[in-house]
């Protein structure tokens, strides 16, 4: 049996293991919460990407550190990074999103999507270079 701190919830799925992914969905205004074992998140392909890594397993796509967060790529950011799920660190996460959106001020608002979404696509490769270069100062 698995020992757990007290403060830590049973998997909502099968209700043995302590949970360790979280997940909020929100689906036609309704909000459900679900607190899941590793065994039970894998099962269920959540924050597993294509190789069957959780997010618990990850390393930083930037820094190779500790996992803190996990996405699934967005169709603009999978030509750059050709992978399923962009894992990264607090420090990694907060840079990417900062130098994203100083970044998304730089696409004219006159472009048809098909456009916008090629510039978001060149956006992804320039931020995550930024990033790994910011961190490795």
């Amino acid at each position: 049996m698995e020992s757990r701190p007290p403060d830590s919830p049973l998997c909502s799925a099968c209700g043995r293991h302590p949970a360790h992914t979280f997940l909020t969905e929100i689906i036609d205004g309704l909000m459900t919460r679900s607190s899941l074992c590793n065994d039970c998140a894998r099962a269920q392909q959540l924050a597993v990407d294509e190789n069957g890594v959780s997010i618990h397993e990850a390393k930083c796509f930037y820094c190779g550190q500790k996992v803190a967060s996990g996405s699934r790529n967005q169709p603009w950011e999978l030509p750059a990074r050709k992978l399923t799920m962009h894992y990264t660190c607090l420090r990694c996460m907060g840079l990417y999103h900062q130098l994203l959106l100083e970044s998304l001020g730089t696409i004219p608002d006159h472009l048809s999507p098909e456009v916008q979404l090629r510039h978001m696509e060149t956006l992804v490769v320039e931020v995550d270079s930024l990033v790994r270069s910011t961190i490795s100062e």
